[in-house]
């Protein structure tokens, strides 16, 4: 399937779809030498069966507000603490955390 394909299975943009990939809340793509990128019909099925059970489809993002409010900090110096913090996603502009990296640095109470 095509990305286009994806985009109309799951019901979204195309756009969409490809900040979803970018993200990695879509399946893996298989890499097809001199084609652009595919991904299997079986993988989009059984992500949409995931969605519509209500499992996670990848990483919960939090936003450096929250991140700041978990970690008892300022949101400044969760800025100052850039790639040092576990999990950082860069999306365009805006940066966001996985959920499950910073609830680890809360559960080994290493910040606070």
């Amino acid at each position: 399937m095509t990305i286009e394909d994806v985009a109309a299975r799951i019901g979204t943009t195309t756009k969409q779809a490809r900040n979803m990939r970018q993200r990695g809340q879509l399946p893996p793509s298989a890499n097809v030498p001199g084609v652009s990128l595919r991904w299997r019909a079986a993988d989009i099925e059984t992500f949409i069966a995931r969605q519509a059970s209500g499992a996670s489809s990848g990483p919960r993002l939090l936003s450096v507000a929250q991140v700041a409010e978990r970690l008892g900090m300022s949101a400044g110096a969760v800025y100052q603490m850039g790639d040092r913090l576990p999990g950082r996603v860069k999306i365009g502009s805006r940066v966001r955390y996985q959920e499950e990296a910073i609830a680890a640095i809360v559960e080994r109470g290493l910040c606070q």
